[in-house]
């Protein structure tokens, strides 16, 4: 296994942020991590605008957290038809009343993180050392560790998965997942690199977005390193 180390950018000390914009990024996070204790995808618990409304955060106050890319918004919209939440996302800074919000990678980073570049040592898979999915279990491994067992179906996660063990587990490959009329790819895949992030069993494995959306790259997480949300 060999070695990169490499400058990392600085992100924003939350401290730059209003006091009622730390309060919303702390609820978005609150949500994000019920998320993920219940393998759920992060948009099921997007926060509704209201709930900001409710701490006093004004729209200007939401949309400068929008331009500094710390959130992501959409549309809810109702479906009797769906048992899961349904959005359509925003291109502008609008803010409708069915406006819900989730954290982005950077937004997670600037709460958690040092204004401070600093030096990260990243492990680059080699033939010796990489995943190994197993389609027949539905599990995923590193080394003798388990990482994930799918015990309901996971679609996208386990084309992803399996594409990366068919290429022999390349640092990246392109998007696999199947054209479709009604999916926008790239939200798509966003939201499946998330899904593999999180509820891993051991956090040994950290996936991310390359190629402008249009890819997935793997790498070997820090031990002990919680994943991060992949943009």
């Amino acid at each position: 296994m060999s070695q990169l180390v490499r400058l990392e950018p600085s992100v924003e000390r939350p401290e730059l942020f209003t006091a009622r914009q730390r309060q919303a990024l702390r609820l978005l996070e609150e949500a994000w991590n019920a998320a993920e204790q219940l393998g759920r995808a992060v948009w099921q618990f997007a926060v509704e605008i209201h709930q900001f409304q409710a701490l006093g955060l004004s729209h200007t106050e939401l949309r400068l957290l929008l331009c500094g890319g710390y959130l992501e918004h959409a549309r809810e919209s109702a479906s009797a038809r769906s048992a899961e939440r349904t959005f359509h996302r925003l291109s502008t800074l609008s803010l409708p009343r069915e406006a819900c919000f989730v954290l982005s990678a950077k937004g997670w980073e600037a709460l958690h993180q040092a204004a401070r570049p600093r030096l990260v040592t990243l492990s680059l898979p080699d033939s010796r050392n990489v995943p190994r999915w197993d389609g027949r279990l539905r599990q995923l491994w590193w080394n003798d560790l388990l990482i994930k067992h799918y015990r309901s179906p996971a679609d996208n996660q386990e084309r992803v998965l399996q594409a990366f063990q068919e290429e022999g587990w390349p640092v990246h490959i392109d998007d696999p997942l199947p054209a479709r009329s009604d999916v926008e790819p790239r939200m798509r895949l966003h939201d499946t690199i998330k899904a593999l992030n999180r509820a891993q069993q051991n956090h040994r494995l950290r996936f991310r977005s390359a190629s402008n959306g249009k890819g997935i790259c793997w790498e070997k997480a820090a031990r002990g390193r919680r994943p991060r949300l992949t943009t």
